[in-house]
């Protein structure tokens, strides 16, 4: 297989711009908006260092839940399913 047929990134990855998804790019454009409105600058630029805060925190969420679905939680707890799934139900696992 040849270099020119190969995909060089991930089809399910969500669309970055400059590293940021497109809600972190928008809590970024709050912080500036508050920043630019507010009479008070202090307070404006506190806004913006709390929106950097987030976005951290929001990055070091989403890389710690990279694999989660909710649905499996759901599954493996309750035994509800919207549709069908490869674990065993709830009732028939034991946990140790």
């Amino acid at each position: 297989m040849s270099s020119k047929h190969r995909i060089g990134f991930d089809l399910e990855a969500p669309i970055k711009f400059l590293g940021m998804t497109k809600d972190e790019l928008g809590l970024l454009f709050v912080g500036i908006i508050v920043y630019a409105l507010s009479d008070n600058k202090l307070i404006g630029i506190i806004a913006v260092f709390a929106c950097v805060a987030a976005i951290i925190f929001i990055k070091r969420f989403k890389k710690a839940t990279g694999g989660f679905r909710m649905g499996t939680l759901i599954w493996w707890h309750t035994g509800l399913s919207s549709g069908r799934s490869s674990l065993p139900p709830s009732s028939t696992r034991i946990i140790n």
